[in-house]
């Protein structure tokens, strides 16, 4: 299921390993990390995204925090407009009129 962002961008669920990573039995080895995939009309494959920032936290309870804190992080980050495949944040401020739209839209291609 693709979640619509600015721009005309869209990107995947965000999804960690292991699955079980918010209840007790959850293992610590090996390494979790962050996935899902970034879409953008300019290029024709998707990019891939992996975030690992997690690791460095050796109870399950501090990795678990750490982990939602760093699918937060990215979901408002995607929400206000980064695209990973300049990494670079475009937010669209105001509304465009159809024509400027229409505009924007031919520039790019």
């Amino acid at each position: 299921m693709k979640i619509q962002v600015q721009n005309g961008c869209s990107h995947s669920q965000l999804s960690v390993n292991p699955k079980d990573w918010k209840t007790k039995k959850a293992k610590l080895i090996p390494d979790w990390f962050i996935v899902y995939r970034f879409y953008d009309f300019r290029y024709p494959k998707a990019k891939q995204v992996m975030i690992k920032g997690m690791n460095s936290f050796k109870t399950l309870p501090e990795r678990q925090e750490e982990t939602q804190k760093l699918i937060d992080k990215e979901l408002e980050a995607l929400k206000n407009g980064f695209n990973p495949f300049n990494k670079e944040s475009n937010p669209v401020n105001e509304p465009l009129s159809f024509i400027a739209a229409l505009n924007t839209a031919y520039d790019m291609l």
